[in-house]
């Protein structure tokens, strides 16, 4: 045998020895989300931490823990769809991705528990109700789903997740489990003691908003609080698990949806909360993850990765194939030694009519919001990110915006429209639906240019105005029909665009203005393409070419009887 053979000869047996070549799936998998909790919250991430986690640090101690998790929102409904389902924002849908309305998952996406459920799991989950319930689309693929409403229930949630498990775990099994034990921090009583559990409530919880040090001392102490608190109940469920699992541990994810802003220094920042703009505080959340037999135990990983990453893991550990329209990908290499998923890692959202990106990778952040401005951090040498260097270093916001350019052609669904123009040049643009859009937004545009919902929402109207860099602006929307009439109307300083100088997805056409999207030719043209380079003057337009991809349909007891006794199905 040669030496390259004999290389990986050794390769393989290292990875069987080490990894899961060897290994049987686990029976029991568990995905825990604890609502708003920080990284630095923890105290396996951050010392300061470590009197308000001292179970959930012995937990790590026998975990793979990942130094940079990233969401890929900053709110609970679409962060945990992701979570779920492996695609962004604006591939599920779910939340409404550029708007503040809560928009349900919709069932005919594909999710974790769907997927484990048809290779033998019986799957249950637990929430604290809220942006979790029933109603927005998370009870799919799931055998029993209990979402407690009103006042938070994660106490009981956990009991109750715990009892499930007691009943249910002697075979294959998937539990999800959803706390807002840390979430709700402010309605803590400030005068209850620092290391309480449970905590007393506020009678008056209203923080206002003012740059008084006491109050955010007093904010970050209610926060240390809750998060004792859920220390407490997580420890001792995950004790309980444990004494009913004997040697069978199951895998064990603890993750978080977001974390929370805590009057960290910043122009553009909020006192606290989440819900807005993609920085650190709110978007980089800690992940654990315990194999049976504490494989890889205080194994710390720190290359970036992110939420839509977890399904893939989590099925890949069971020796499930993954979907092709998942978005993440199997950590497993990673934490066996291998390579980083390979790209940046994006998030989306809006903030207060505020539209934004952003891209992390392992050393930057770079966002860019609806009215042109940017934002780029050093997160190595800024991790508070206090120094915007977009201006300084355009090399690095060029090239990461145009990573951000590359992902929305070929990752988000919906129809875009590119508009080039040089100073003095003006895009005016209408678009024209019988039936109602569902997402709209203006990118790269700078602070002249205008986009206004037109015709009782069925329409959009934008003016682009050409600056100096000669930058691309673009549009974005979507319409529920892809038969109904949808027009594009494109004029140049004042008159309708020529012939020839309108992109079809990548092909310059002889169509001018006005174009029917929807139109046969054109939904021919649009589809599965992205724009090149334009020149001052040119349009491009094309279709998104990824979303969620249909659900397989499931076969139920009385169908797959007539299907066997048809003889299709033995």
């Amino acid at each position: 045998m040669n030496l390259p053979a004999l290389a990986l000869v050794a390769a393989l047996l290292a990875r069987a020895s080490d990894g899961l070549g060897q290994s049987p799936p686990p029976q029991g998998i568990i995905l825990i989300s604890i609502d708003d909790l920080r990284r630095d919250g923890v105290g396996c991430y951050a010392p300061a931490a470590r009197a308000f986690t001292p179970l959930l640090d012995r937990f790590a101690r026998e975990s793979v823990l990942f130094e940079q998790a990233i969401s890929q929102a900053t709110w609970t409904l679409p962060a945990h769809a992701s979570l779920l389902t492996s695609l962004y924002p604006s591939s599920h849908g779910a939340g409404g991705v550029f708007s503040s309305s809560p928009r349900p998952l919709l069932g005919s996406v594909l999710t974790l528990p769907d997927i484990l459920r048809r290779n033998g799991y019986k799957t249950a989950g637990f929430a604290d109700a809220g942006l979790l319930g029933a109603h927005f689309g998370f009870a799919a693929g799931f055998d029993s789903y209990l979402a407690h409403v009103g006042e938070p229930h994660a106490r009981s949630t956990f009991q109750d997740a715990a009892e499930w498990i007691k009943a249910n775990g002697r075979g294959k099994f998937f539990v999800f489990l959803h706390s807002y034990l840390v979430h709700d921090y402010l309605d803590l009583d400030p005068s209850a003691e620092v290391l309480s559990c449970p905590p007393r409530l506020d009678p008056n919880p209203a923080m206002p908003p003012a740059p008084d040090p006491r109050v955010c001392r007093a904010a970050a102490g209610k926060y240390g609080r809750a998060t004792y608190c859920m220390d407490r109940t997580l420890g001792g469920f995950l004790a309980e698990v444990d004494r009913m699992s004997g040697k069978d541990r199951p895998l064990v994810v603890i993750t978080a949806d977001h974390g929370e802003a805590l009057c960290e220094p910043h122009e553009f920042r909020a006192r606290w909360g989440h819900g807005g703009q993609p920085y650190e505080g709110v978007v980089r959340v800690p992940l654990l993850m315990r194999f049976p037999g504490a494989r890889w135990g205080a194994r710390r990983v720190a290359a970036a990765v992110s939420l839509i990453d977890v399904a893939p893991t989590i099925l890949d550990a069971a020796q499930i194939a993954l979907p092709a329209d998942f978005q993440g990908r199997s950590l497993i290499r990673l934490i066996e030694g291998g390579p980083p998923p390979a790209g940046p890692i994006f998030i989306e959202g809006n903030s207060a009519g505020d539209d934004w990106e952003a891209v992390r990778t392992d050393r930057y952040k770079y966002i860019l919001h609806g009215r042109g401005r940017e934002e780029l951090y050093d997160l190595v040498q800024d991790p508070g990110e206090t120094d915007n260097r977009a201006l300084r270093e355009p090399k690095t916001a060029g090239a990461l915006k145009a990573n951000l350019r590359t992902f929305i052609a070929g990752q988000r669904m919906g129809f875009h429209l590119a508009a080039k123009a040089d100073a003095g040049d003006t895009f005016t643009i209408r678009v024209h639906s019988a039936e109602p859009l569902t997402e709209h937004r203006a990118l790269f545009a700078e602070g002249s240019d205008t986009v206004t919902v037109a015709d009782g929402g069925r329409g959009l109207s934008a003016v682009f105005k050409g600056d100096t860099a000669g930058d691309e602006d673009w549009l974005s929307f979507a319409v529920a029909s892809d038969t109904a009439p949808l027009v594009l109307e494109v004029a140049w300083n004042g008159r309708p665009l020529a012939a020839g100088r309108l992109y079809m997805g990548d092909a310059r056409t002889a169509a001018g203005s006005p174009l029917d999207l929807n139109g046969r030719d054109a939904a021919k043209s649009l589809s599965g393409s992205s724009p090149p380079s334009l020149a001052a003057g040119d349009v491009a337009v094309w279709r998104g070419g990824r979303g969620a991809a249909p659900k397989p349909a499931e076969l139920n007891g009385e169908l797959l009887k007539a299907l066997r006794a048809a003889g299709y199905v033995r």
